[in-house]
């Protein structure tokens, strides 16, 4: 009898999940979210800090569903072992929680010895990644005991360097993921209202037979970026993709929910790139001649030539517009001519994209495509008329 007892013991075991919002990785209340797993009545336990928690599973495959106030819907295959680890499971959506980004240099630490440190295009953390947290990289081999660690915290706000342990075989151009907890992030749907301005591609999907029938479940997907085809790379068992800049420089762009999304009931799809990938500016000859052509005061000009704001890379206009700010507070221009000129110098400042394809598929449909033209930060709508196969 006891063996028995014990046996139902480990065969049950309860699912935990912890929600974040999309771009600021913030909790998300249980108000604005519900979990479910399909199939079964039975409702989690909600947590404040966006934790919910099934109890009392038993050994199987569940299909788990989370839906939530201006989210898109995910979904989510869960296995629950027979021996589950400390009678619980935790859902951890690879790619979710994670900062990826594309090491430009990689050098030892001479801080840390047998460590490596690495530079990074320029990205704003929202929530920290703590020291410890495990790194990986398409550069690395899947198997090596110890695991790459990070050796630094990387605290919120700007960062473009990280040390990291037991990195050796770690090199240039490699895709790296610092992964940072469980959570599993939420994209946000086509009705979300964003602070400031982010790149974003918003539509319908249709039937071409009758334009009134919108079509749930179709995909969208970005295929290309300034005319370049969209990467795939595998590290470690998640499908990273990569795209090219106007400059011909590799680009992260995400995961696939970072990439695709589905149509709701509506027909309507959300598309959005954050501002450290598709929204960065930068000051050219070219943005200095066009203002100088729209008879801009020389104060404005030689704003645009300050050295440190010409030429240089801002990852997201808020950056840029601080940069700008602060130039102008050296060069003396006053506030109000620089927000009289300001729309001028952000439409000739040169973006990170200037073209995206996109594609839509849907069983039983033939796939159609479309490209279009965009700036950095603006809401383009792109619409698709799908026939029937």
């Amino acid at each position: 009898m006891r063996n028995t007892a014990i046996e139902k013991i480990f065969q049950r075991a309860s699912l935990v999940g912890h929600v974040v919002e999309d771009l600021s990785f913030a909790n998300v209340n249980p108000s604005r979210f519900r979990a479910e797993l399909i199939g079964r009545g039975d409702a989690p336990q909600y947590k404040d800090e966006g934790f919910f928690v099934f109890s009392n599973l038993r050994e199987g495959g569940y299909t788990l569903k989370i839906t939530g106030e201006r989210l898109q819907p995910a979904t989510f295959e869960v296995e629950i072992p027979a021996i589950p680890p400390e009678r619980h499971v935790f859902l951890e959506p690879a790619g979710d929680s994670e900062l990826i980004v594309i090491a430009r240099t990689v050098e030892d630490d001479a801080e840390n010895v047998g460590g490596k440190k690495l530079t990074f295009d320029p990205v704003i953390l929202t929530r920290q990644i703590r020291a410890g947290s495990r790194v990986v990289s398409d550069s690395l081999p899947p198997d090596a005991d110890p695991a790459a660690t990070l050796a630094a915290t990387l605290e919120a706000g700007e960062v473009s360097s990280a040390r990291v342990m037991n990195a050796d075989g770690l090199a240039a151009d490699s895709v790296v993921r610092f992964i940072r907890d469980k959570s599993v992030r939420m994209r946000l749907d086509p009705y979300y209202i964003f602070e400031s301005p982010i790149t974003r591609v918003a539509g319908k999907v249709v039937s071409q037979q009758n334009a009134e029938r919108p079509l749930a479940g179709a995909r969208v997907r970005l295929t290309e970026v300034n005319d370049a085809p969209v990467n795939e790379t595998d590290v470690h068992g998640l499908r990273v993709f990569t795209g090219q800049d106007v400059a011909g420089g590799a680009i992260v762009l995400g995961t696939e929910k970072d990439i695709s999304a589905l149509t709701n009931e509506r027909g309507d799809y959300n598309l959005y790139f954050s501002n450290e990938t598709l929204a960065s500016h930068k000051i050219t000859d070219g943005t200095v001649q066009a203002l100088d052509n729209a008879n801009a005061p020389q104060k404005v000009l030689d704003v645009l030539e300050d050295g440190a704001l010409k030429d240089k890379v801002f990852r997201g206009r808020d950056r840029f517009l601080a940069a700008l700010r602060e130039a102008s507070g050296r060069k003396k221009l006053g506030h109000e001519v620089l927000l009289k000129f300001q729309p001028l110098i952000l439409e000739h400042s040169e973006g990170f994209v200037r073209k995206l394809t996109l594609e839509a598929t849907l069983a039983g449909f033939e796939p159609a495509s479309v490209s279009a033209s965009i700036s950095t930060a603006e809401r383009k709508v792109v619409n698709f008329e799908l026939t029937k196969s």
